[in-house]
């Protein structure tokens, strides 16, 4: 899954290696300071997802860590109903 993230103004997509309800990884060597407010736009089969984020994490190995905010009831079930449905198969696609 990919995200198209805005800072100042900028525009990076990049690739979502873990994905809550709170928050997500964000797969980037672009370094973003601790606080840092940041817009992402998630287009999904459940529809657009934009949300602001700040950023919590950043190790330059791992990635981006960010925490969702300010979330309005319609953006909080469509994230919910997106990391049901990566949950869903992420465990179908699991070894029996």
């Amino acid at each position: 899954m990919w995200v198209s993230w805005r800072i100042e103004d900028r525009r990076i997509t990049s690739r979502i290696l873990d994905l809550s309800a709170s928050g997500a990884l964000i797969d980037s060597q672009e370094f973003v300071p601790v606080g840092t407010q940041l817009e992402l736009l998630f287009a999904t089969k459940e529809g657009e997802i934009k949300l602001q984020a700040v950023t919590r994490n950043f190790q330059p190995s791992k990635g981006l860590g960010v925490e969702f905010a300010g979330m309005r009831a319609r953006e909080l079930q469509l994230v919910l109903k997106l990391v049901k449905r990566l949950f869903t198969l992420r465990t179908s696609d699991a070894p029996k």
